[in-house]
């Protein structure tokens, strides 16, 4: 079952059923990059990924697309298929991805218009709830440590 925060206001009945929900940060909690801003952040990857010599991983959307995690999407498809060398772009691609992200997060604190109506009462019931985990973009590189 998907729900759509933004229109329903029962968050009392929304996680009846559920075994697992997942949040995008920019989405559902908030919106964190409104009207565009993260397309600097994806500007600022396209001239990292450029200057490390790999403007090939980029295809056409790639190249234009306002969402730095559509950049990211790219080298990461790019190092899974075996082109060599990328695991330090990626690094510092993640790294400004980041910090991008804690930046649009202060300032959308700061803006309580942006923020999405009734998440904050959908939030506390789900951590009323007995499992709860928290995900990044480096949470799949991290689970084989935090394994037992």
């Amino acid at each position: 079952m998907a729900v759509d925060v933004d229109v329903f206001t029962d968050v009392s009945r929304a996680p009846a059923g559920a075994r697992c929900v997942l949040f995008d940060f920019d989405g559902p909690i908030c919106r964190l990059f409104p009207e565009d801003r993260s397309k600097p952040i994806a500007d600022e990857l396209r001239r990292e990924i450029e200057a490390f010599g790999a403007s090939h991983v980029l295809g056409a959307a790639e190249r234009t697309h306002k969402d730095p995690h559509v950049v990211l999407g790219a080298v990461h498809r790019a190092l899974r298929a075996g082109a060599p060398g990328l695991r330090e772009l990626l690094r510092v691609l993640e790294e400004r991805v980041t910090a991008g992200e804690l930046a649009a997060a202060e300032l959308v604190a700061a803006h309580h218009e942006w923020q999405t109506p009734y998440a904050d009462a959908l939030i506390r019931k789900l951590a009323r709830r007995a499992d709860r985990s928290r995900t990044s973009p480096r949470s799949r590189a991290a689970a084989p440590t935090t394994r037992a």
